[in-house]
């Protein structure tokens, strides 16, 4: 299988992968202690709730709040991954240090099996990838001199303190990735930007064949975009291998 690691540094903090689903009628109570089970099985016997969730609906008279379908996270021992499930989610993520696609696709894969059998989803509603990458911005640089799309510098501003870049495209059948450029607000003691790119497709096929190479050209674009997304000098910072 191919590699995505292209930089002795990359950038990425997070990967992420999530199939959405309306309520599955197969996911009761007793799935969270079967897929937990399942996960400790497999590696992953660290367990943790969600966080706490509400969604708010609009009636005739007033707003009603409501907790959100909840979801369990089982976690490596390491805590570099984790799966997610639930009624209407699974997820696979994988954080620092991103080891590559040959590490992330086979966790994605093994986690949606055991999914698969807890929950027997016929459809998913959509298929999201996110790729997040935290770029860290010496003193003596511009951030436009690593990250091709940023607001332009403002004459009236001695500091831009905070900004935010997003820009969409859309491919065949109404599948979109969506490039964010933000200032990491979250980090006091450097200067960094966080590049998130991220694809939506609605209505993935859950046929194993199909869906593998829906995952491998997800990927592939969004390898494209973020080399689109950054410049030489930023390419030369990750030292190219």
């Amino acid at each position: 299988m191919k590699t995505d690691i292209k930089y002795k540094k990359p950038t990425i903090i997070e990967a992420v992968f999530e199939l959405r689903f309306k309520p599955l009628p197969n996911w009761e109570i007793g799935s969270f202690v079967k897929f937990s089970e399942l996960a400790k099985e497999n590696g992953f016997p660290i367990l943790k709730d969600s966080p706490k969730q509400f969604q708010v609906s609009f009636g005739s008279e007033k707003p009603v709040i409501t907790s959100a379908t909840s979801h369990i996270q089982t976690w490596s021992m390491d805590e570099s991954q984790l799966w997610q499930a639930g009624q209407t989610l699974y997820a696979a993520n994988q954080r620092e240090p991103y080891q590559g696609w040959e590490i992330f696709r086979p966790h994605i894969v093994k986690g949606l099996d055991i999914y698969k059998e807890v929950a027997n989803p016929q459809a998913a509603e959509a298929l999201i990838m996110r790729f997040i990458n935290r770029i860290i911005i010496d003193d003596q640089e511009a951030p436009s001199s690593l990250i091709a799309f940023l607001p332009h510098n403002l004459e009236y501003s001695n500091n831009l303190v905070n900004y935010g870049c997003k820009a969409e495209y859309k491919f065949e059948e109404e599948e979109i990735i969506s490039i964010t450029a933000t200032k990491d607000i979250t980090q006091t003691n450097i200067n960094a930007i966080i590049l998130e790119i991220l694809y939506l497709k609605p209505n993935p096929s859950l046929e194993s064949e199909e869906l593998n190479n829906t995952i491998e050209k997800i990927h592939d674009r969004i390898g494209e975009y973020f080399e689109k997304s950054i410049t030489d000098k930023l390419r030369v910072k990750m030292e190219v291998l």
